[in-house]
């Protein structure tokens, strides 16, 4: 598979094998054929992964879980975590359009160009999910009512 992939990798100019497998698991797609479009299909799936964790800081429906980590951020704090989900979602929709009519060179040009992006992505997702999870050791006290548990 590797063997394939740097073929393709300079013929369109792509990250090494092993960013994208550290990055993606690249290294767990199991058919060679159309291995561009099985590698866009792995960046969609960690797309989608961190869009619905953002996704619960707007959106906490009733989820205890949620409820807390939303109200962890201010206003200001979920704007700045809208814009990562905004590039996010930009990729995520922008690989389904490729779905529609696969195109190698398109489909390269995506996987390099969202690789690219994902390096500046990445840490701010960090800050973020850091956040998230010392909110689960602090003692400061959130705004939920727990008036019914069932």
């Amino acid at each position: 598979m590797e063997k394939e992939y740097n073929q393709l990798r300079k013929k369109y100019k792509l990250p090494r094998w092993k960013e994208l497998d550290k990055g993606f698991q690249i290294s767990t797609i199991e058919s060679k054929k159309f291995l561009l479009k099985e590698i866009a299909k792995k960046i969609n799936e960690k797309i989608e992964f961190f869009s619905s964790l953002l996704e619960e800081i707007f959106n906490p429906e009733t989820k205890l879980s949620s409820l807390h980590e939303s109200n962890t951020f201010n206003d200001e704090e979920k704007k700045e975590v809208l814009k990562i989900y905004r590039k996010l979602y930009f990729y995520y929709r922008k690989n389904s359009y490729l779905e529609i009519s696969y195109d190698e060179k398109e489909t390269a040009e995506y996987i390099k160009e969202f690789f690219d992006a994902w390096q500046t992505i990445k840490p701010e997702l960090k800050k973020i999910i850091t956040k998230i999870k010392d909110s689960w050791n602090s003692d400061k006290k959130t705004n939920l009512e727990l008036s019914y548990f069932g």
